[in-house]
């Protein structure tokens, strides 16, 4: 997996291993969430960080 972007509590990575690429969400080394496309994966990060992670 390669990871696309980090914040400071979360670490976005591509997943190639489906015919559709998946974005994993980390936080502290542990799946989180995962996304569809990094679209989705950017605006969970954001709703996150509103809601005061």
């Amino acid at each position: 997996m390669k990871t696309v972007y980090r914040t400071k509590y979360y670490t976005v990575k591509r997943d190639d291993s489906y015919p559709t690429p998946k974005y994993r969400i980390y936080s502290d080394d542990k799946e989180v969430h995962t996304a569809k496309s990094q679209v989705e994966a950017t605006m969970w990060v954001s709703r996150q960080s509103k809601k005061g992670r």
